[in-house]
């Protein structure tokens, strides 16, 4: 690049720092989102199917409903709170795919901004900056569970943790303020979306508590409780009012309360390679946490507040991590927190301009297969699945039907997103923990809507051969499967009402 060029692009910085944070912020979020997103992003032709996006594919899907009128666990059932489908909702107004990108890029935007504003907190170096923002930000890629209800809080998350770090190193209790708001505020989503991710917040407040108590300073214990809890109440009462004047109220806080902690309560009933990954990465994780800061307050590199700090918030997220993260990506809400920390701790080692680039050059590779991996299994197999699966269905249900007689039984949710099929059965995906724990959408209330409702096709995953729903499919004279000769066919059955 030509030198003077550089020369602008310095002085750009120099006179406009933060233009120059939030452009940079802005572009990262563009990136994030496109690469983590296999559901709306322009990379791929249409929602991709793999079991992977399940969740991404229903949160979508929910939104769609949700703007055509459908009322929230009525018409459309999750046990996530509401907060998911206002989101998704939001960007089908917006433009469906387009929106999605869209609110991805204001979404993580405003989470690499404040990040930026931690790293200058903290001093980091541009090495470190670099690398920890390319590791964060490959973590979340190969993650891909985007829309996802984690990346809501994102902002929220790296908000509040800039405004307590601030507190704490420049030791204004005014800072604690401003972050006990925004704890607030992120808690109150958390609950009225997936009640296990106000952790962070919840850590963080915690640590507060514990701080105010041992300086017994205790006003600013009751003024920081306050607002703290008025940052919740605003969050809190959208989705209570939408529910009460939606007559949701009762199945709404059974579904993301008690549905969601006897599902989280279920997740050591049985294990699995997911599973074990996951909690094996929060052990690890914690032991280098526990043996960091150990070391840098022995060393003085840290003072007894941050130490305070990060050994509360780590010690109360990891622990409950450990109990309910049942898949690699519950982690999400917790990175930020452990690569600001691992930033910190590299930033008191002294590396030498080969390690540097070295750690540079490696953080770039892992971004590179990060963004690669996706993309790379979806044009060599998923694309050709999905498309198969389009036709078939194209072939065997007319478009007429697409409108609430179609039940897709434990399949992508993608089937309804690439169809334009409106579905008739609130629980639309028919999950196995949604049909365990749900009152309301029994396995018995399934089967009477297969038999006595409009619905007049039953698609079922061919990787689905047996179970309750299943085995009373193939032992009744109710639905047919369909015996087209068709590529799809190997993929999904489609089962017909015999009275057609």
């Amino acid at each position: 690049m030509n030198v003077s060029i550089l020369n602008k692009i310095k002085q750009f910085n120099i006179n406009h720092h933060n233009m120059s944070l939030i452009f940079i912020a802005i572009l990262m979020a563009f990136f994030t989102g496109i690469l983590s997103d296999q559901v709306t992003s322009f990379i791929y032709p249409m929602a991709t199917g793999n079991s992977y996006t399940n969740d991404p594919n229903m949160f979508y899907y929910m939104g769609k409903l949700f703007i055509n009128g459908y009322k929230p666990y009525y018409g459309f059932f999750d046990h996530k709170g509401p907060y998911i489908f206002y989101f998704t909702g939001l960007a089908h107004i917006l433009g469906g795919r387009f929106g999605m990108i869209l609110l991805h890029t204001i979404i993580f935007g405003i989470f690499y901004y404040f990040l930026f504003k931690i790293y200058e907190e903290y001093k980091y170096n541009k090495t470190i900056s670099i690398c920890m923002t390319l590791l964060l930000m490959s973590i979340i890629i190969i993650c891909g569970q985007n829309p996802s209800d984690s990346e809501i809080e994102y902002p929220l998350i790296s908000s509040g943790l800039y405004f307590y770090i601030k507190a704490i190193n420049n030791k204004e209790d005014k800072y604690f303020l401003y972050g006990n708001i925004i704890a607030g505020l992120c808690a109150g989503i958390a609950i009225h979306l997936r009640l296990t991710e106000a952790i962070v917040p919840f850590g963080m407040v915690v640590y507060f508590g514990i701080r105010e108590l041992i300086n017994k300073k205790y006003q600013n214990i009751i003024i920081n409780a306050l607002v703290c809890f008025g940052g919740l109440l605003i969050t809190s009462l959208p989705p209570l009012i939408h529910s009460l004047c939606g007559g949701f109220t009762g199945i709404m806080y059974e579904s993301i309360i008690f549905n969601n902690m006897s599902y989280a309560g279920g997740l050591f009933s049985s294990y699995s390679i997911e599973s074990i990954t996951s909690r094996l990465v929060i052990i690890g994780l914690l032991i280098l946490v526990s043996i960091c800061i150990v070391v840098l307050k022995k060393k003085n590199k840290i003072s007894l507040d941050e130490t305070l700090f990060y050994g509360i918030v780590f010690g109360i997220t990891l622990v409950l991590e450990f109990i309910t993260a049942y898949y690699l990506h519950y982690l999400l809400i917790v990175f930020p927190l452990v690569f600001i920390f691992i930033g910190r701790v590299l930033s008191f080692i002294d590396f030498n301009k080969v390690i540097k680039n070295i750690c540079l050059l490696t953080t770039f590779i892992i971004f590179i297969i990060s963004s690669l991996i996706f993309p790379i299994l979806n044009y060599s197999t998923q694309i050709k699945k999905d498309k198969a699966i389009n036709e078939y269905i194209n072939l065997v249900i007319p478009e007429e039907s697409k409108n609430k007689q179609v039940l897709c039984y434990v399949t992508s949710a993608s089937i309804y997103t690439n169809n334009d099929i409106l579905v008739g059965y609130p629980d639309f995906a028919s999950q196995d923990n949604h049909i365990r724990f749900s009152k309301e959408y029994t396995l018995d209330r399934l089967i009477d809507y297969a038999i006595n409702s409009e619905c007049k096709y039953i698609i079922i995953d061919n990787e689905i051969s047996s179970g309750s729903f299943v085995d009373w499919l193939n032992n009744n004279d109710y639905y047919k499967k369909d015996n087209s000769d068709i590529e799809g066919k190997k993929y999904i059955s489609i089962y017909l009402k015999t009275n057609l």
